[in-house]
Protein backbone atom coordinates (compact mmCIF):
# COMPACT_ATOMS: atom_id res chain seq x y z
CA UNK A 1 0.00 0.00 0.00
CA UNK A 2 3.02 2.26 0.68
CA UNK A 3 4.69 1.25 -2.40
CA UNK A 4 1.28 2.00 -4.44
CA UNK A 5 1.17 5.41 -2.57
CA UNK A 6 4.50 6.39 -2.82
CA UNK A 7 4.93 5.40 -6.77
CA UNK A 8 1.76 7.74 -7.48
CA UNK A 9 3.62 10.59 -5.49
CA UNK A 10 6.77 10.12 -7.81
CA UNK A 11 4.78 10.09 -10.77
CA UNK A 12 2.75 13.34 -10.46
CA UNK A 13 6.20 14.75 -9.45
CA UNK A 14 7.89 13.30 -12.64
CA UNK A 15 4.80 15.03 -14.11
CA UNK A 16 4.06 18.03 -12.80
CA UNK A 17 8.34 19.43 -12.98
CA UNK A 18 9.05 17.72 -16.63
CA UNK A 19 9.22 20.28 -19.29
CA UNK A 20 7.39 18.32 -21.63
CA UNK A 21 5.77 15.06 -21.97
CA UNK A 22 5.10 12.66 -24.70
CA UNK A 23 1.86 11.15 -24.80
CA UNK A 24 0.20 8.72 -27.69
CA UNK A 25 -3.41 10.14 -27.73
CA UNK A 26 -5.98 12.64 -27.00
CA UNK A 27 -7.48 9.99 -24.39
CA UNK A 28 -4.17 9.72 -22.77
CA UNK A 29 -3.43 13.56 -22.85
CA UNK A 30 -6.97 14.82 -20.99
CA UNK A 31 -6.74 12.15 -18.49
CA UNK A 32 -2.79 13.07 -17.40
CA UNK A 33 -4.38 16.79 -17.45
CA UNK A 34 -7.56 15.40 -15.52
CA UNK A 35 -5.42 12.83 -12.83
CA UNK A 36 -2.29 14.60 -12.32
CA UNK A 37 -3.26 18.21 -13.24
CA UNK A 38 -0.71 18.40 -15.77
CA UNK A 39 -0.94 21.92 -17.60
CA UNK A 40 -1.88 21.32 -21.05
CA UNK A 41 0.68 22.64 -22.79
CA UNK A 42 2.91 20.74 -21.78
CA UNK A 43 1.40 17.72 -23.44
CA UNK A 44 2.78 16.37 -27.08
CA UNK A 45 0.39 14.34 -29.03
CA UNK A 46 2.37 11.94 -30.95
CA UNK A 47 0.32 9.24 -32.43
CA UNK A 48 1.53 5.40 -32.55
CA UNK A 49 0.04 5.23 -35.79
CA UNK A 50 1.78 6.27 -39.22
CA UNK A 51 0.57 9.35 -40.89
CA UNK A 52 -1.60 8.30 -43.88
CA UNK A 53 0.90 9.64 -46.74
CA UNK A 54 3.20 6.74 -45.41
CA UNK A 55 0.46 4.29 -46.93
CA UNK A 56 0.82 1.93 -49.99
CA UNK A 57 2.09 4.47 -53.33
CA UNK A 58 0.73 3.73 -56.81
CA UNK A 59 1.89 1.91 -59.44
CA UNK A 60 3.72 5.13 -61.28
CA UNK A 61 5.62 5.84 -57.88
CA UNK A 62 6.17 2.51 -57.30
CA UNK A 63 8.53 2.00 -60.72
CA UNK A 64 9.93 5.43 -60.41
CA UNK A 65 11.54 4.75 -56.91
CA UNK A 66 12.22 1.40 -58.46
CA UNK A 67 14.39 2.79 -61.42
CA UNK A 68 15.83 5.12 -59.28
CA UNK A 69 17.63 2.56 -56.71
CA UNK A 70 17.62 -0.09 -59.43
CA UNK A 71 15.56 -2.41 -56.99
CA UNK A 72 14.43 -5.43 -58.07
CA UNK A 73 10.79 -7.12 -58.62
CA UNK A 74 11.30 -8.55 -55.22
CA UNK A 75 13.22 -6.86 -52.16
CA UNK A 76 12.92 -6.70 -48.81
CA UNK A 77 13.76 -3.95 -46.51
CA UNK A 78 14.56 -4.43 -43.11
CA UNK A 79 14.90 -1.44 -41.18
CA UNK A 80 16.84 -2.13 -37.44
CA UNK A 81 19.60 -3.16 -35.99
CA UNK A 82 21.85 -6.33 -36.66
CA UNK A 83 21.87 -8.10 -33.38
CA UNK A 84 21.51 -11.51 -32.74
CA UNK A 85 18.26 -11.30 -30.61
CA UNK A 86 16.67 -9.70 -34.17
CA UNK A 87 16.63 -13.85 -35.31
CA UNK A 88 17.12 -12.11 -39.09
CA UNK A 89 18.68 -15.21 -40.61
CA UNK A 90 15.27 -16.49 -39.37
CA UNK A 91 13.61 -13.41 -41.08
CA UNK A 92 15.76 -13.71 -44.20
CA UNK A 93 14.50 -18.13 -44.41
CA UNK A 94 11.13 -16.67 -44.21
CA UNK A 95 11.73 -14.57 -47.24
CA UNK A 96 13.23 -16.84 -49.47
CA UNK A 97 10.31 -19.60 -48.64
Amino acid sequence: MLAHFLFGAAIALAARSSARIIVPSLSARDDLIAALRVAPEKLAVTPLAPDARFGPIGKPEQERVRAKYSLPDHYLLYVGINKLHKNLATLMDAYHR
